[in-house]
């Protein structure tokens, strides 16, 4: 019933192709799947509780093997004689002499005994990635990731992957750089920017006023300032916003005033570093950036180290005029 309503919802889409088509059309995708799964599992633990252990070996060898897709029911031909399927414990004499040790050549036998004498060394050093704690923050950048919807899979795995890539390629050419990801966020509650490193997170929240360029801002802001006070002399940021990289190389936009930090610092005290500033994609599946957004998110503590600029202020001042003209017009 529920791949008819998708064939249904398809149809539908194909013939009107509107974004209430394609969202019916994802519902009633997503509800099949899960029904689909719903039932694997269900036969499932239906198959395996029926393993027990009053059944024969026989059994269970037998639902093991149609678990695997191997189950025949005709008997193995060469098991067969006079009509009669034979089975001589010399199948199994076979099978332990074949796997017994004793079938190494010595040099090996002499080589397995003395590495079964050392000991196991169970204690890691943690400088493998896959060996470093989960953080929390981690975590959070990939729910985030898999609870985006899926909207035209293929063409944005495909889309994904090339992004992907083209940074790979891209760290591989700056690999003697350290890389820095930063992100500006702004909801109707919350506005923040974060930075993220190879060691260290930091977080800062902004006035509900501030913009999403003085958010971004701000985050490239608080990268120079982490390298600054780092000991490495080549570093490249990372960002997702093209308008604060534009303002950065632009000589007529410099009236913000963290922009006008960012140029002091870049021509002042940090001229002696190497700093790079490299666009790349949101939300492309890029680990840095993905952890950046989700920092932004999260972050808690206010700001007021700098003001907040006049073009955020009239942005404010005329949302809150047009809310109140909206509200006496419709009364």
């Amino acid at each position: 019933m529920a791949k008819k309503d998708q064939n249904k919802a398809w149809n539908r889409f194909r013939c009107y192709p509107t974004p209430d088509n394609i969202i019916a059309f994802n519902k009633a995708q997503a509800c099949a799947r899960k029904i689909h799964c719903q039932c694997k599992r269900e036969s499932w633990i239906k198959y395996v509780s029926n393993i027990a252990c009053s059944n024969s070996s026989k059994e269970v060898w037998n639902k093991i093997r149609k678990l695997s897709g191997k189950y025949s029911a005709s008997p193995v031909s060469m098991l067969v004689s006079n009509g009669v399927c034979q089975y001589h414990p010399d199948i199994a004499e076979t099978f332990a002499k074949t796997s017994s040790c004793d079938n190494y050549t010595p040099a090996f036998q002499a080589l397995k005994r003395r590495e079964e004498r050392v000991k196991l060394n169970f204690s890691s050093s943690n400088e493998e990635g896959y060996n470093s704690p989960l953080t929390l923050l981690e975590l959070h950048a990939a729910l985030h990731r898999r609870l985006i919807s899926p909207c035209h899979a293929t063409q944005k795995y495909a889309l994904l992957r090339v992004h992907t890539e083209h940074y790979l390629e891209h760290r591989e050419l700056f690999s003697d750089y350290e890389p820095i990801f930063t992100d500006g966020l702004k909801s109707e509650s919350h506005v923040g920017s974060a930075v993220v490193s190879l060691s260290t997170v930091i977080t800062d929240s902004l006035p509900i006023s501030a913009s999403i360029y003085t958010a971004e801002l701000h985050a490239l802001r608080i990268a120079l300032e982490h390298i600054s006070l780092s000991c490495g002399k080549k570093f490249i940021i990372y960002t997702d916003s093209l308008s604060a990289l534009q303002s950065i190389v632009s000589l007529y936009s410099s009236s913000h005033p963290i922009l006008v930090d960012i140029t002091y610092a870049l021509a002042d005290h940090l001229k002696k570093k190497d700093i790079r500033f490299c666009l790349i994609p949101g939300h492309a599946g890029i680990t840095g950036n993905e952890l950046a957004d989700t920092a932004a998110r999260s972050a808690s503590s206010s700001s007021e180290r700098f003001p907040i600029p006049h073009s955020d202020l009239k942005a404010c001042f005329r949302q809150k005029l047009q809310s109140v003209w909206h509200s006496n017009w419709d009364q």
